[in-house]
């Protein structure tokens, strides 16, 4: 009974758990469809996650594959790990963190709590107000981060 019956135990339990979750969800929907409608986007200009997607598929193009790709570029330029001073590679990392996770999560967030919960967004102009306030924190954090090492010599 070694670690192919936990596994099997651990995987029975599952089902089980997602059976129960899901008779409940479609219990839910079905009794609640309405408000369901306004919350997915079809009853407004259209549904969030979108918008927060493709922008955090843009920063993890630019801010993390492109300036990943020049730390890394410098790194072998000089055949040395610390030629990137820390704080361009923590502001890579925070743009990374911030704008691919913190978008996609923000949006998702946005998009399907209503849902699951059968309600609508309270303000949705704010919601909709998030994305270029949250733009403008990913892109004004890692620049600040980045340009310490101007202002400390190099670290």
């Amino acid at each position: 009974m070694g670690d192919g019956f936990g596994k099997a135990v651990a995987h029975v339990a599952i089902l089980g758990l997602t059976r129960v979750i899901v008779k409940y969800k479609v219990t839910t929907i079905m009794i609640k469809a309405p408000a369901l409608a306004s919350a997915f986007g079809t009853a407004g200009p259209g549904p969030l996650y979108p918008r927060f997607f493709l922008a955090g598929i843009a920063v993890t193009l630019t801010a993390g594959a492109t300036w990943g790709a020049w730390l890394l570029l410098r790194i072998a330029r000089a055949r040395d790990f610390a030629a990137p001073s820390i704080f361009e590679v923590n502001a890579h990392g925070q743009a990374q963190i911030y704008g691919w996770m913190g978008l996609f999560i923000l949006g998702f967030a946005l998009q399907m709590f209503p849902a699951f919960w059968g309600a609508r967004l309270v303000a949705p102009r704010l919601a909709r107000a998030l994305l270029p306030l949250m733009a403008a924190a990913i892109a004004v954090r890692p620049a600040g981060r980045a340009s310490a090492t101007a202002s400390s010599g190099s670290c």
